[in-house]
């Protein structure tokens, strides 16, 4: 049972004791309205990272992910960007010790720096890039948004290799139920299980396409040499096993069971 602090906390994020609705910028009180609101809001924000309009540098660390959802809810957020200060769950399962947060995700930027994304093969790709979204889904640092700054955040790691992920190659249910498999037993998460996510990214992992002006090259090149096959072969790949289905698991719950929106 957490202490009589930590109620506080949790009930300061919301408009009021025992409401769903959290507090925000936009003084909305209805669930459904703040929902749609944010949906908007956030998509907007998340496109001006994606155009390269706003300057986060990537380094793949606490201080990139904290920028990453600074920018995305900081209009509907007062906490934005900052972490958690509660223990939060989903179901029995419960994610990293907020007190770890810095150090965790600290630790996955020395990980990712260490490694050489630009001649990673297909598989290895796949391997490395569900041990990382693992290990920052299991932190789960922010009391809301913590989908879609995990999924900017390594949709950008992705651009250091030869592979782009397209999350619109799978669906919803499914990638929520994998994500919810890479949780550990146990109410408070002392690390992660990356191997539900592998049949994910291999199903939703890419080459990335050259830009125009290269792919033009590649053609002249292949024209005046047809002997000469340009451009790498997919790799082979192992089939995944797939995971069991189940409900999505909606929102998490703080120590007392309410539901996280």
């Amino acid at each position: 049972m957490a202490d009589e602090s930590e109620k506080q906390r949790w009930d300061a994020y919301f408009i009021r004791p025992h409401s769903n609705v959290l507090r925000n910028k936009l003084g909305l009180r209805n669930y459904e309205k703040l929902r749609i609101a944010e949906y908007k809001i956030r998509a907007l924000r998340q496109l001006d990272i994606e155009r390269g309009d706003v300057e986060i540098p990537r380094t793949f660390d606490a201080a990139h992910l904290r920028a990453l959802h600074r920018h995305l809810l900081g209009d509907v957020y007062e906490w934005a960007g900052e972490f958690r200060d509660t223990a939060v769950f989903k179901g029995e399962k419960g994610f990293l010790a907020y007190q770890e947060l810095a150090t965790w995700l600290d630790d996955v930027g020395g990980r990712v720096r260490g490694l050489d994304w630009s001649t990673m093969a297909r598989r290895e790709f796949v391997e490395n890039i569900s041990a990382v979204y693992a290990d920052v889904n299991v932190a789960h640092p922010f009391r809301e948004g913590n989908g879609v700054a995990c999924k900017l955040f390594i949709s950008q790691l992705s651009e250091l290799s030869p592979y782009e992920i397209r999350y619109d190659r799978v669906s919803k249910e499914r990638w929520d139920q994998a994500a919810g498999a890479t949780l550990p037993p146990g109410r408070i998460a002392t690390g992660a299980n990356p191997w539900p996510m592998y049949a994910v990214f291999e199903r939703i992992t890419f080459e990335r396409e050259a830009p125009a002006g290269l792919a033009e090259a590649a053609r002249l090149h292949a024209s005046a040499y047809p002997e000469q096959r340009v451009g790498s072969q997919p790799t082979a790949t192992r089939e995944l096993g797939e995971q069991p289905e189940r409900n999505r698991p909606h929102g998490e719950q703080n120590h007392n069971g309410h539901s996280l929106a």
